[in-house]
């Protein structure tokens, strides 16, 4: 893969889902699973699993959008541009 990347996490109470996006805004993969007790570590191990199985690497990683109950501990968890929004926002 090459390019920058677009990561977006949903971090929920039941569910944390992450799509992956290429520079043009193509959907390259998404991935759900159960939202650990620490939302950021949960987010996190996804997030490696996702570009891992992807042939990424977060340094090709742009920019990440966070979103959901756990957004704000996700926000600061992460090693690269980051921004969280609320649903309101994003609706």
């Amino acid at each position: 893969m090459n390019g920058p990347l677009h990561v977006g996490i949903d971090v929920g109470s039941s569910a944390t889902r992450c799509v992956l996006l290429d520079e043009c805004t193509e959907i390259l993969g998404h991935h759900v699973l159960p939202s650990e007790f620490n939302y950021a570590d949960g987010a996190m191990r996804l997030l490696a699993e996702f570009l891992s199985a992807a042939g990424a690497t977060e340094g090709q990683v742009a920019r990440c959008v966070t979103t959901g109950y756990g957004r704000r501990q996700v926000e600061t968890a992460v090693r690269f541009s980051s921004r969280s929004r609320s649903k309101s926002d994003c609706d």
